[in-house]
């Protein structure tokens, strides 16, 4: 279910939407697809498209197996991610975009982006050992070489943090590294 929701956060560009997040507290035990509050959609980043795509490509290689269709799915959606990161890195602005309804979970969605948002998606620290991880779980399922030489290239930029539930990236990155 987790891997299906980032699919959908895709937009047509390749890059993925920051989250969709309900305004109201909800219960843990509440599917979100249970959940009818209005969502708010947080746009497009660096940040985001290189989580969806480290995940994403993860996703395909161990799906591979079991449901090889889900797999190539997953493969694509992280490729055509990765194809629209650059544009990201380079303009670190976030697009406003429009109000949608998701037609899979029957929820509207409207958009929302604030300076701190702008800021922490697109900030040096946060970005770059996102990036590595990107690079690298790509790199390393495809077998891409010039994506595993650029994860390498971001190694003396690195700045690591303890990791934690809200961030695993440090975790990934040392495994990597």
């Amino acid at each position: 279910m987790g891997i299906r929701w980032i699919l959908k956060l895709q937009q047509p560009n390749g890059s993925f939407l920051s989250g969709a997040y309900t305004q109201s507290n909800v219960a843990p035990t509440l599917k979100p697809a249970n959940d009818k509050n209005l969502r708010l959609a947080l746009p497009s980043s660096a940040l985001s498209t290189a989580m969806a795509v480290a995940t994403l490509a993860r996703a395909a290689q161990v799906f591979q197996e079991s449901d090889p269709s889900f797999a190539v799915s997953c493969l694509l959606a992280a490729k055509n991610g990765m194809e629209h990161l650059p544009l990201q890195v380079a303009t670190p602005r976030i697009p406003t975009i429009p109000a949608f309804l998701d037609p899979l979970e029957g929820t509207v969605t409207e958009s929302v982006a604030t300076t701190h948002e702008a800021y922490w998606h697109n900030a040096p620290a946060s970005l770059n050992p996102t990036l590595y991880w990107a690079y690298s779980t790509l790199g390393e399922v495809t077998g891409n070489q010039p994506l595993k030489e650029k994860a390498l290239s971001l190694v003396p930029e690195l700045t690591l943090a303890t990791a934690s539930w809200e961030n695993p990236v440090p975790l990934v990155v040392s495994y990597y590294a």
